[in-house]
């Protein structure tokens, strides 16, 4: 055999003989380890002590780990490992830069070592380490987490890369998208110990080229965008996202590919949201509809139901007319829709009555007319005058809507008597009532305020309670709320609803939730009836038109 040849064996046999023994101490160690960071003083007794929370894996011809302080979760990598024989050393971030060497004892299920402070970082406060081998590899470690991904990981994603990792790439890859087709999206997993949360999923298939992917989610995705961007599985064309949501969620939402937020500051190029392909829920189902006109539907598993917004063939039927009165106050002609009930007759006793603000929303849209011939014919409430107030334009609505005196008094004026002259309606306010969502659950409240004399209930979705008259520069919002506090108890009644998602993003009081529920309980500590309802979704009509039910039934009861 030639020297070369030699040599060249020689070598192959030193490799072979590294790798077998680099191996075989790889696949000790994987595993978790718990233990303690320690402070040994100079005379040997043992200061301050900190948790650590370790996790070896192997990844191909390399030994991978990550730690933290705090759990098993939320791990920082480790960088620079090397096994050599029964050590292995490793560096952390931990203190500004640690290094770790320790040593195998007992067949590596316990490693005890020094810690060092690297080169340029002051001495770290501990300088000895033990640690316990304290299981085998959950899923969760096998797959570090990728950019974007959170700690709320979905089983299922976890698999698939386990899938891929262990070769079947091909395959797993292909199944994933069979399995997502056929199921739709998003993908919706339990959370362990929790009856209230779920893991959503979403899901989008992505090209070569795609740089990113955006979820966007009402109103958070805009305030932290860096919570919403998906997460791209290497080598595949499958982008993720997993949030935890509360299980009764109700809400809509669109993914915008390569959206000019991945870019910081913000990219010029138009966004392209759309409906989740995978999704067959969604707000328009015109298929001639542009993607990024429509949104998709997310409905979660324990979604309140909307048993009376559905429309039943099997029910009396509400008659409407349009009516246009001139208006003294307003200086203006108005329309009103106005729906009589069933069996309607102007020689009953006077029907008790309801005035929504918003007129011209389409029918059903939020006030549907088959709501109230369902809840009529279910017995929930009385044959009920329901009154409909248009406004003219969006710049009226804003201004009329916003605690406007010359509103409330046409309303408390010139409406209600017109409607109770012409349409048999009780005069007793214990009997009407008056409401709207968003601005128009904010009028109601300060009609009835303003007018206790005509209106006794009042039905605020969403009200904008964050509404300040002065407009100066960091006012204090929730004036009404000051108003109801500061005047004596009137003779009223209240049913008000908020969205989880309704949040203030700005700092400045301007959001709907936390409003409404200090409008709430103030309202309580002066001793008003009210029923207060928080459902999960966001500023939109998706809930309104069921939760207006709920109001109603509460209002109602009793009225006859």
């Amino acid at each position: 055999m030639a020297a070369g040849d030699q040599m060249r064996l020689c070598m192959a046999v030193l490799f072979l003989g590294f790798f077998l023994v680099f191996s075989t101490a790889a696949q000790e160690l994987k595993g978790r380890y718990q233990g303690l960071a320690v402070d040994q003083k100079p005379d040997g007794s043992r200061g301050v002590q900190v948790q650590l929370f370790m996790i070896f894996r192997i990844e191909g011809q390399k030994v991978v780990c990550s730690g933290s302080t705090e759990s098993f979760d939320g791990q920082v990598p480790c960088k620079n490992v090397v096994i050599d024989g029964a050590s292995v050393r490793f560096e952390m971030p931990f203190g500004g830069g640690v290094l770790f060497e320790l040593k195998e004892f007992e067949n590596w299920t316990l490693l005890d070592g020094t810690l060092r402070a690297m080169p340029g970082v002051p001495s770290p406060p501990f300088n000895t380490i033990e640690l316990k081998r304290v299981g085998d590899l959950a899923l969760t470690d096998r797959s570090p987490r990728l950019e974007w991904e959170s700690s709320d990981r979905s089983p299922v994603i976890l698999q698939l890369r386990k899938s891929i990792a262990d070769g079947g790439q091909v395959m797993a890859v292909a199944d994933f998208w069979k399995n997502v087709e056929k199921s739709g999206t998003p993908l919706i997993e339990a959370v362990p110990g929790s009856n209230r949360s779920v893991l959503a999923t979403f899901v989008w298939k992505g090209k070569p080229a795609t740089k990113n992917v955006f979820l966007l989610w009402p109103r958070l995705s805009y305030a932290h965008p860096d919570d919403y961007f998906f997460s791209h599985i290497p080598g595949t064309d499958i982008w993720f996202k997993t949030i935890k949501l509360r299980s009764d969620m109700r809400i809509y939402y669109q993914i915008s590919p390569d959206d000019p937020l991945g870019e910081r500051p913000e990219g010029q190029w138009t966004r392209n949201a759309q409906a989740d392909p995978l999704n067959p829920k969604r707000d328009n189902n015109d298929a001639s509809a542009a993607p990024e006109q429509v949104r998709s539907l997310l409905e979660m598993p324990d979604v309140r139901s909307e048993p009376w917004y559905i429309k039943r063939p099997d029910v009396a039927r509400y008659s409407s007319s349009e009516l246009e009165i001139q208006s003294a106050k307003l200086k203006s002609k108005r329309k009103v829709k106005v729906y009589l009930p069933p069996g309607f007759s102007a020689q009953q006793r006077p029907y008790p009555s309801i005035y929504l603000t918003d007129g011209e929303d389409s029918d059903g849209l939020v006030f549907a007319t088959w709501t109230f011939e369902n809840l009529l014919a279910d017995r929930k409430i009385p044959a009920t005058v329901v009154v409909r107030i248009v406004n003219p334009d969006q710049e009226t609505r804003n201004r009329e809507l916003a605690c406007d005196d010359t509103f409330a008094d046409y309303l408390s004026e010139e409406l209600v008597p017109f409607i109770q002259a012409n349409f048999n309606t009780s005069r007793e306010p214990s009997k009407t009532a008056i409401g709207g969502y968003s601005l128009g659950g904010l009028a109601a409240s300060y009609a009835a305020f303003r007018h206790p004399n005509a209106f006794g209930m009042v039905l605020s979705q969403s009200g904008s309670y964050w509404f300040e008259p002065s407009h100066k520069e960091f006012a204090e919002p929730n004036w009404l709320a000051r108003q109801f506090a500061e005047y004596e108890k009137l003779p009223l009644r209240f049913y008000l609803d908020a969205g989880s998602n309704e949040l203030d993003l700005r700092g400045d009081g301007s959001g709907i939730l936390v409003p409404n529920r200090q409008f709430r309980d103030v309202l309580k500590a002066k001793g008003y009836e009210v029923l207060y309802d928080e459902f999960a979704g966001d500023h939109d009509y998706i809930n309104w038109r069921g939760t207006l039910a709920d109001g109603l039934i509460y209002l109602f009861d009793g009225v006859r």
